[in-house]
C-alpha cells in the first residue's frame, strides 16, 4: 500500500490531527495576480501515531505565519484530506484547511517517531516502510 493510499483511507469527510516535521519553504505561482504564494514542505507526516505519507506540500497561510515555524521543527495541526488533480492529470491527495497549529517539543517528537520506526515489521507485506530515518 502506498503512502498516499493511507491518506485516502483517512477519508475526506472528517478532520484529523497530524504531526509532521517542517523540512523546507518555497514559493509557487499564485492564481490571483500571479503573485507568488509561500509553501511549506512537511515530511514524516503521522496521524494517530501511524505514518500516512512521506511528504506533503501545503500553502503557508496566516496560521503558519503567526507561528513562524523553523526548519526541522515538529508541528501538530488539524487538517482535512482533500483530492486534487495533478498537472499530469492523475488524482492525488493533500492536506487542506489547517487549524489548531502548534509547535511540539523536539524530544517528544523524536520519541514518537522512534516508536513508529520500531513498530514497523518488514515481514508484514500490508505495510509500507515509513519514510527514511535521517538526523533530527
Amino acid at each position: 500500500m502506498t503512502m498516499r493510499l493511507m491518506l485516502q483511507q483517512l477519508g475526506t469527510q472528517k478532520r484529523h490531527t497530524f504531526v509532521a516535521r517542517v523540512t523546507a519553504f518555497s514559493f509557487k505561482k499564485g492564481f490571483i495576480n500571479k503573485l507568488p504564494l509561500r509553501t511549506i514542505l512537511f515530511t514524516k507526516v503521522m496521524c494517530d501515531g501511524e505514518p500516512v505519507t512521506d511528504h506533503v506540500w501545503m500553502n503557508c497561510g496566516r496560521r503558519f505565519y503567526a507561528l513562524l515555524p523553523q526548519v526541522f521543527e515538529w508541528l501538530q495541526f488539524d487538517a482535512r484530506v482533500t483530492k486534487y488533480q495533478r498537472k499530469d492529470g492523475t488524482e492525488d491527495y493533500r492536506l487542506s484547511y489547517p487549524s489548531r497549529i502548534s509547535i511540539l517539543p523536539k524530544g517528544q517528537c523524536k520519541r514518537m517517531w522512534n516508536k513508529v520506526i520500531k513498530g514497523y515489521n518488514p515481514k508484514n507485506t500490508n505495510k509500507e516502510p515509513p519514510c527514511s530515518e535521517d538526523s533530527f
